[in-house]
């Protein structure tokens, strides 16, 4: 059986996977960064994964059912910069996929579900808010780095 951590992690690659970009061009592409060269993304605009940062201590104690904890959760983008003429294009288009993708996890309705075919289930997703970001624009590949903080209650 999978944890509600687990059902949130797929929520958010789902999430964004089903996301239309607003500035064109191909959709975002999830990748596992172990398997996959995500460095090497000549080629392949708008590769991401999610990664758990770790947790808080309890919100609350535990009542033999479920206990609340805050998650840090990262989303990653890659963009490489070989596919684009200039800079002030793939700036503009990060930029508007950071709206796009801060708009879409934001949204209340997007707390529930975990796939196509599960996209109502309750997934003890609480609150999901946008704790930083930040764009490293070093070498070939720009990565684009949104953090979340998570409200996640686990059933016991």
């Amino acid at each position: 059986m999978a944890t509600n951590l687990h059902r949130i992690l797929q929520n958010f690659q789902w999430r964004i996977a089903t996301t239309t970009p607003t500035a064109g061009g191909r959709p975002f592409r999830l990748v596992d960064p172990l398997a996959d060269e995500i460095e090497n993304t000549t080629g392949s605009l708008r590769k991401f994964y999610v990664a758990w940062s770790g947790s808080e201590e309890d919100l609350d104690l535990t009542d033999g059912y479920d206990r609340q904890a805050e998650h840090a959760i990262s989303t990653v983008f890659h963009y490489p910069d070989a596919t684009f003429e200039n800079y002030g294009n793939l700036r503009d288009l990060v930029l508007q996929d950071r709206h796009d993708l801060i708009k879409t996890l934001r949204n209340n309705d997007n707390r529930l579900g975990y796939d196509a075919d599960n996209t109502t289930d309750a997934i003890g997703l609480w609150h999901r808010v946008r704790a930083d970001d930040e764009l490293d624009t070093g070498d070939a590949v720009w990565i684009l780095t949104i953090n979340w903080n998570c409200t996640i209650s686990e059933v016991e």
